[in-house]
């Protein structure tokens, strides 16, 4: 194995971590020759070590961890579900409404989102706003596939919108997760609310 815990390090440059911005959702890098050969996993994350082998470690415990052997992968993941509201304008759909979905993702198998992070390039990130930009596109594929009624009882629509976002995801680079679909809303429910507010 190419990994092992080893005591923590004070100097930031002395170790390689996942960028500290909460956006960030999945980190993956190359680690080189000329890189520092520790890493940091803090708690609220994993990291998956790819060794020049191939085997692969997971470090789901936090600390810092000394890289043996190099070129290594690496790739963290943060552990929070994430609760997004995505929607679809009434202008990107041919039926004269607009729709927006609270959803909850979560990964499936952090062993896909490992590689398929490893595959893309020696450094990279995914973050919110890539993902919620993702889902907006299977959201308006489900709601295409599905020609939603919005007069149907509200828990049908969502029990409906759920199922199909949880098939296109598994056909989309996210395929490493699934969600849980909350509720649903449409554009002229908001605009009836403007006119009653007003």
């Amino acid at each position: 194995m190419c990994v092992e815990k080893t005591r923590p390090q004070y100097d930031k440059r002395k170790y390689l971590e996942a960028p500290a911005d909460p956006n960030v959702v999945i980190y993956y890098r190359e680690i080189g020759k000329k890189d520092p050969n520790i890493i940091r996993v803090y708690e609220f994350e994993e990291a998956y070590v790819i060794c020049p082998t191939g085997e692969t470690k997971i470090i789901a415990e936090p600390g810092f961890y000394k890289i043996y052997s190099r070129p290594t992968r690496v790739t963290w993941i943060r552990l929070s579900k994430l609760t997004l509201t995505v929607g679809v304008p009434r202008a990107n759909l041919p039926f004269g409404y607009g729709i927006h979905a609270d959803i909850i993702l979560f990964p499936r198998s952090a062993q896909m989102v490992v590689l398929g992070a490893a595959k893309i390039a020696r450094e990279g990130m995914i973050t919110v706003e890539v993902i919620k930009e993702e889902l907006r596109r299977i959201l308006r594929d489900a709601v295409m596939n599905l020609e939603i009624d919005p007069n149907e009882p509200r828990k049908e629509v969502v029990g409906k919108i759920h199922n199909e976002i949880n098939t296109l995801l598994k056909g989309s680079w996210l395929n490493m997760f699934t969600c849980d679909v909350q509720g649903v809303g449409f554009s002229f429910e908001c605009e009836l609310s403007k006119i009653l507010e007003g």
